[in-house]
């Protein structure tokens, strides 16, 4: 190997975006994106603001409105998405499968889309196991570039609770949400579970529609009330409590009863859950 062999395989290797061959934008983020010949990805990096200037971009949302990829055992598979919900089509030659609904799992130690229970060409079911190798951040993302951008909220709608005694129609409230759980990001999700939807407030009409700011007390994620809590305990020098619960004696050693647990941050970037026993 000559220097400049040698000068130019360093470069590159201390130099991913020579390695990556195009800058796509994903979800407002440019990266640096290699694809096999196929077309199928195979890495990403983030790129740097310079970067993104000077190289072309392509806006593809994550890659692709759906993935093509063939199995080590020769099964040819389409992934597509909608809504959040992952589809899966595939043809193995004894068997197949057209558009059918399927999740990421691991299995065996191995990432599988699982697509459920099926009939092969003999007429015996089989469970639709197929190995994704390295694609599964693809298609989570495949997931995610399908899921409806807009916030979620929640409209108060009435419904009735059918008649009363002297035949007067009852009615009651409800707040249904703008997307099926599906379709919520990872913090819609979590918040969500903090709604309670037969609970209306009691200035709410039909027809209004609220956020979680309108619902909650606190619309914070746990992780976010963590996070808080950190920046706030390095900031004072000082440990911040982040809740307080009570739950059953962890200690079978001891006849206690209930035990208090409080979570702090610290202010050395800990969070730490600290039990009280009561007899």
């Amino acid at each position: 190997m000559t220097t400049e062999e040698l000068t130019t395989k360093v470069e590159a290797a201390n130099d991913p975006a020579k390695k990556l061959g195009t800058t796509e934008t994903w979800n407002g983020t440019d990266v640096h994106v290699l694809r096999n010949s196929s077309g199928q990805f195979v890495t990403w990096r983030k790129a740097s603001a310079g970067e993104a200037s000077s190289a072309p971009v392509a806006v593809a949302d994550g890659g692709h409105d759906e993935l093509s990829f063939t199995t080590d055992r020769g099964a040819d598979v389409t992934v597509r998405a909608e809504s959040g919900t992952l589809f899966v089509t595939f043809d193995a030659g004894n068997a197949s499968v057209e558009d059918s609904s399927a999740r990421l799992d691991r299995e065996k130690g191995m990432d599988v889309l699982d697509a459920g229970t099926h009939r092969d060409n003999s007429g015996e079911r089989f469970r639709a196991l197929i190995p994704v190798d390295d694609r599964r951040d693809e298609i989570e993302q495949l997931r995610e570039d399908s899921k409806d951008d807009s916030p979620l909220t929640y409209e108060v709608e009435e419904y009735s609770k059918g008649t009363g005694s002297w035949g007067q129609e009852l009615t009651g409230q409800k707040l249904v949400p703008s997307k099926s759980y599906n379709e919520m990001t990872e913090r819609e999700q979590d918040l969500s579970m903090k709604v309670d939807t037969d609970r209306v407030p009691d200035d709410a009409e039909p027809g209004d529609v609220l956020t979680f700011e309108d619902l909650l007390d606190d619309a914070r994620t746990n992780e976010e009330k963590d996070e808080d809590a950190l920046d706030e305990a390095a900031e004072t020098g000082e440990e911040v409590v982040i809740n307080k619960s009570t739950t059953s004696c962890n200690d079978s050693s001891k006849e206690c009863n209930l035990d208090h647990v409080t979570r702090v941050a610290t202010p050395e970037g800990d969070i730490e859950s600290r039990r009280t026993h009561t007899y």
